[in-house]
């Protein structure tokens, strides 16, 4: 009975064969070592296989440990130098507080339930599962409803209002 290699091993030395070589010309030797024919189960077998495993092969032994196939090699990169951000005047200040409020009190004057979503829907018309989707504090608002639940059907404008204060509030203690 003929034993069979260790499939790590294989790999280890199509590696080492093939070293310098493009990723590209690692796989197809690969998938030509292990006799995988194109189009078929066994590709995406080995395709899943070879990307999980390419990482750990041992390419070779070199003074600072082993190296990998997948240890991209030394790069110098120089990024441009970050400016500074210039720090807001007490006027721009008292402006983006007051935009603020105007939100807010055009956000409350319209209901929080009849706000639009990114989706195209209200927030009354979506249902508990895509509020969740959106995050933040929307995910307050679908607390204790399942996914398929509506909100309009279950929350009325000001439990809403008050779920949206609570949010915020707590929000501000942290930050």
């Amino acid at each position: 009975m003929k034993s069979l290699k260790d499939p790590f091993e294989v790999l280890s030395l199509i590696v080492k064969n093939n070293f310098g070589a493009t990723a590209k010309t690692i796989r197809d030797a690969a998938r030509e070592e292990f006799s995988v024919a194109p189009g078929t189960y066994a590709e995406l077998f080995f395709a899943d296989w070879y990307d999980r495993n390419i990482s750990r092969v041992p390419v070779r032994q070199g003074k600072l440990g082993v190296e990998t196939a997948s240890k991209p090699g030394p790069r110098v990169v120089s990024l441009p130098a970050r400016k500074a951000r210039k720090p807001l005047t007490q006027a721009e200040r008292e402006e983006r507080e007051r935009e603020d409020e105007r939100f807010e009190r055009e956000f409350f004057a319209r209901g929080i339930l009849n706000y639009m979503l990114p989706n195209g829907k209200r927030v009354k018309d979506c249902t508990a599962g895509e509020l969740r989707a959106f995050g933040g504090w929307f995910v307050d608002l679908a607390k204790g409803l399942r996914d398929n639940q509506l909100i309009g059907n279950n929350l009325s404008n000001d439990d809403a209002e008050r779920l949206y204060h609570r949010h915020f509030k707590n929000k501000k203690k942290v930050a």
